[in-house]
């Protein structure tokens, strides 16, 4: 490797090891000394579906199991505009409970992503001061609507959870639920130090007051993904309240695995295709940990085709270095997620992580990608607004 390049990598490198030195520190701050809130409060619990008849059952029961006083709880489950009989299932489950609102979408809205307008959509049909949001293919515990409830005195605005991957049966599985727990320590140490970055939409919660306070989803309504770490930012933009992260393993909710590799890898374009939108700051950051996987993805396969051996030992010790303080951040959130069986499959993951960096990075600025049937390109034209549900 040139040496202005290998320098160049190094100050990368040194930069990326900083911070995430400085992000470990994150996880002494995230053991609130939390009582239960008084009176309890009110809870919608926001549930978007397409095509979902298949797990429509299976959540309901996770649902009608929560350990929270019925009169204070209402479940919305949203049909957005489903092929299959995920509506039929959504009634079906609002015949076996009263404070179960159907609700059903038959159209799309220009501007507007379908997923933001569901929820949108879902929150102004429902009443309750906490909104839940959660998939249809979570499985959310008996206590995770009061753990949830009980964190929101006056001063929170928002309380972000983990959603981790299951089933772990093969090792692919594993590489990718350490990959979304990789997330969630990102998640909970930003949190920690005021630097709230990204969370998982599967397990989310926010006070109603402070989602109209922002506007809800109006300046991001148009771009396809976002509802959730784009809400996040627009939240701690506007200094609504406190952002927090929920530290009870109990509150996690269970989120099933890709069903196939295709099904993976649109989901990864549209995770990646909303990186445009985020403020400067987070914008360059992204930019330089995408040209630092760069700079190692493409001079390991240049030393080895070249065999230029001590470009190779060069970037190895640097790959090391990255490693290393990796290691250290996961560690320190496998302790407080209870998940360090995850860590074993560390170094296989650092292996692949640079190559799946430089290509779905790419891929997800560039690439229109499918979700639920449709293909979409990361905004839907502008961003207007127009045809929110009101």
């Amino acid at each position: 490797m040139p040496t202005t390049l290998f320098i160049l990598l190094a100050c990368l490198v040194l930069l990326y090891v900083s911070t995430l030195f400085y992000f470990c520190r994150g996880f002494r701050f995230l053991n609130y000394p939390f009582g239960d809130a008084q009176p309890l409060p009110t809870v919608s619990v926001i549930v978007p579906a397409r095509d979902e008849a298949h797990h429509i059952d299976e959540l309901f029961k996770n649902l009608k199991r929560q350990n929270y006083p019925s009169e204070l709880l209402e479940f919305c489950i949203i049909d957005d505009r489903s092929s299959d009989a995920t509506f039929a299932r959504i009634e079906a489950c609002a015949k076996e409970a009263p404070n179960v609102i159907p609700l059903r979408i038959n159209d799309t809205v220009l501007h507007v992503a379908p997923k933001k307008r569901a929820i949108d959509l879902g929150i102004r049909r429902s009443s309750g001061e906490i909104i839940l949001v959660t998939d249809a293919d979570c499985r959310p515990g008996e206590n995770w609507v009061r753990s949830f409830a009980t964190r929101f005195s006056s001063d929170v605005a928002m309380v972000c959870g983990y959603a981790p991957y299951h089933p772990r049966r093969s090792f692919l599985h594993k590489l990718l639920a350490l990959e979304f727990f990789s997330l969630a320590a990102v998640s909970a140490a930003g949190i920690g130090i005021s630097v709230p970055l990204t969370c998982a939409g599967g397990n989310l919660a926010y006070r109603r007051r402070a989602y109209y306070a922002i506007g809800g989803f109006e300046k991001i309504a148009s771009f396809i993904s976002g509802d959730d770490d784009l809400l996040l930012h627009e939240m701690h933009r506007r200094r609504i309240g406190k952002i927090l992260y929920m530290p009870e393993p109990e509150a996690a909710v269970q989120t099933e695995l890709p069903r196939s590799w295709r099904q993976f890898f649109w989901q990864r374009i549209r995770f990646a295709s909303k990186s445009r939108h985020y403020d400067a700051k987070m914008t360059v950051a992204l930019v330089a940990i995408y040209f630092m996987n760069l700079l190692f993805g493409c001079g390991l396969l240049a030393s080895l085709a070249l065999g230029k051996w001590s470009w190779l030992g060069a970037i190895l010790f640097l790959w090391a270095i990255k490693a290393l303080a990796e290691f250290i951040l996961l560690k320190r959130a496998a302790n407080f997620f209870g998940e360090q069986h995850l860590l074993r499959h560390l170094p296989a993951a650092n292996i692949l992580h640079p190559f799946y960096i430089i290509l779905f990075g790419a891929l997800g600025q560039f690439m229109s990608f499918r979700w639920k049937g449709e293909r979409f390109r990361r905004k839907l034209t502008t961003d207007s607004v127009a045809g929110v549900e009101r």
